[in-house]
């Protein structure tokens, strides 16, 4: 109804529960040219226990697949400083995005938003540091949450050159950080 309607191209949110071919070939039918997903980690252990999103990595690369193989192009959502997020899970982040070779990806730095389950784990855990949440001027200055020091470092590093540590995985240039916008990164047309 919506290309013979309207014939306009588009973009979508999809939830990838319930993404298949069929959808992925109508959309693109309908003129959808990108569809955005939110993987929020590539940590299957943080995206179950803490996300209470139960999909697989390899379901992810399935369906992400499946909207390739349609012709869309992808834009995934992540977040970084999930609580307790190791150093090797939020690099699972980063390879799981490598895998997807989305069109683009926009990472932000997770906030205890109140009265979330999110932010009662938390609490529970005592991972808020007050000081920093009260300090924080938006979500994609810094983490509220206390990591230790080995996880922080990696944190900054990764946070402050998202382009270079998603390229290393590349090995090469493929993306780069859009200006002024933190936490976008874009793959580069060739």
């Amino acid at each position: 109804e919506y290309k013979k309607n309207i014939e306009k191209p588009f973009v979508c949110n999809v939830n990838l529960l319930s993404f298949d071919k069929d959808i992925a070939n109508s959309l693109k039918e309908a003129k959808c040219y990108e569809i955005k997903v939110g993987i929020e980690s590539g940590s299957e252990r943080i995206r179950k226990e803490v996300l209470n999103r139960a999909i697989t990595n390899e379901k992810i690369l399935e369906k992400t697949e499946m909207a390739h193989n349609s012709g869309l192009n992808i834009s995934t959502f992540n977040m970084l400083g999930l609580p307790t997020e190791t150093p090797e899970e939020l690099m699972e982040t980063l390879e799981l995005n490598s895998k997807i070779k989305p069109r683009r990806m926009k990472f932000m730095i997770f906030y205890p938003y109140p009265l979330t389950p999110a932010a009662d784990l938390c609490q529970r855990l005592n991972l808020i540091n007050e000081n920093k949440l009260r300090e924080l001027d938006n979500y994609n200055t810094d983490t509220p949450l206390n990591f230790n020091d080995k996880y922080m470092k990696v944190f900054y590093k990764v946070w402050a050159n998202l382009d270079h540590a998603i390229n290393s995985l590349y090995n090469g240039e493929y993306y780069e950080m859009m200006q002024n916008i933190p936490g976008m990164v874009l793959r580069k047309e060739r």
